[in-house]
């Protein structure tokens, strides 16, 4: 096999190996694990009752909020970080440790969310993948004004919202995965990586959304023109393989 057909082999196979290899961004408190139960509530007025305006405070790496949008007689909503023994909820999916979403029950407007800025940034020609663990309790359609989103620089790149979003989940399994994905071409949006889920209950019905095991995978997407180059790789490689069976067995 001559040097030229062996470079040309050799890098066919390089890079397909590059192409199928996923990455894991890091993102902090993905799992919520080592950290101190805490929570965050909406905002009240008279009586205990909700008011309008949100609280924000930290988990971990991440923001959490919990607020209402319009008058009403509402128990405030609240964002809390804990064990799944603690938070009534079921069994983590990764460790110990959940986040639960518990609104209340009344006529208003309430909405809890959890986001967070990575340290990392979009790479072109890439896939990203964002899996998420949920389980909206008993309450079901509850996920039916959920928002799962991954950003960068501020900007919504992909997102899976309402029916597309709560139709994934029923109130009987436990913890499931959500997966969103988003692929990014010769050019990328500038500013760091940003993961968001949010929800809402303007019915007021009350329920409880538990969310666990947030990751982010990256991996290579070839452009065309190296798809073309494998290919001419894998195709020399299979040509030179067979030639050699075929001389091997006239020697034998």
């Amino acid at each position: 096999m001559n040097a030229i057909k062996k470079s040309i082999i050799i890098t066919g196979i390089v890079l397909c190996a590059a192409g199928a290899r996923a990455l894991t961004v890091q993102i902090g408190n993905g799992g919520f694990e080592g950290l101190t139960a805490v929570s965050v509530t909406e905002p009240t007025g008279t009586l205990g009752l909700s008011a309008i305006g949100t609280n924000v405070t930290a988990i971990g790496a991440w923001a959490a909020s919990a607020g209402c949008n319009t008058t009403g007689l509402l128990v405030p909503c609240s964002v809390g970080c804990g064990s799944s023994s603690s938070l009534l909820g079921p069994v983590a999916s990764d460790g110990t440790n959940i986040v639960r979403f518990a609104f209340g029950v009344g006529l208003g407007d309430e909405v809890c969310s959890l986001s967070q800025n990575l340290s990392s940034t979009l790479t072109p020609n890439s896939l990203y993948t964002l899996t998420v663990s949920l389980d909206q309790g008993l309450v079901s359609g509850l996920l039916n004004n959920g928002d799962l989103e991954l950003r960068a620089g501020g900007v919504t790149l992909a997102s899976m919202s309402g029916n597309s979003l709560g139709n994934l989940l029923d109130t009987l399994n436990g913890f499931q995965t959500i997966t969103l994905n988003y692929q990014t071409g010769n050019t990328v949006q500038g500013g760091n990586i940003g993961l968001y889920f949010g929800d809402s209950s303007p019915a007021s019905l009350g329920g409880n959304l538990f969310i666990d095991n947030f990751q982010l995978q990256v991996q290579a997407v070839p452009e065309p023109g190296t798809n073309v180059l494998m290919g001419v790789g894998l195709a020399a490689g299979l040509v030179a393989w067979r030639r050699k069976i075929k001389g091997d067995k006239r020697t034998a």
